[in-house]
């Protein structure tokens, strides 16, 4: 599980990121700004991933 930065995001600090990853997932795709902060990345990430558990 990788996230970006508080400043920069994984296209930015990965240059080749689709070539290291199997799979990308858009974990809040109907939000309406193109990223989100870092901490609510990971809660939201990790809420899901223990509503599928």
């Amino acid at each position: 599980m990788v996230f970006g930065s508080f400043a920069r995001g994984i296209e930015d600090i990965i240059n080749n990121w689709k070539d290291i990853f199997d799979i990308t997932i858009n974990i809040c795709p109907d939000q309406k700004l193109e990223t989100i902060r870092t901490e609510e990345a990971v809660y939201y990430t990790l809420s899901t991933l223990y509503y599928y558990l």
